[in-house]
């Protein structure tokens, strides 16, 4: 495994198994849950766990990249800076994401589908790779 610091940018060189077009070509993990009461209160308690969290394992907030043309080596590239972060955290956390109708009657296989029709589920490696989108 090969690293290289830019500033407060890290990369790190993904292995042959996490690169193979089978990895490439799964979806990410999403997580939906639903409450009850004020969202304000709720999300404000979230946002503060997840910025610390995101402090701990920037990763999380990292991006697929190549080195381009001449170097098709995939990397996960992620910043270790507060501002990178303040930008990661609304981008992870959503409340009610563009595309998605969440209820807790909704049937699990329809959420299923529209959770993959919106912005809310991460897209398979290949969609995200050398794009300004986030892992998580």
């Amino acid at each position: 495994m090969r690293f290289a610091s830019s500033g407060d940018e890290i990369a790190v060189e993904l292995s042959a198994s996490e690169s193979s077009l089978i990895m490439l070509g799964l979806t990410g993990i999403s997580t939906v849950t639903l409450f009850t009461g004020e969202a304000s209160v709720a999300m404000d308690q979230l946002r503060d766990r997840l910025r610390k969290t995101l402090e701990v394992n920037p990763w999380l907030a990292g991006r697929l990249m190549t080195g381009g043309k001449s170097d098709k080596r995939l990397r996960l590239v992620y910043s270790t800076s507060d501002s990178a972060l303040d930008v990661a955290v609304p981008n992870i956390l959503q409340v009610d994401p563009p595309g998605l109708k969440l209820d807790d009657a909704l049937p699990y296989d329809e959420l299923c589908k529209g959770l993959a029709k919106s912005a809310a589920q991460v897209g398979p490696g290949h969609t995200i790779m050398n794009k300004d989108l986030l892992i998580a």
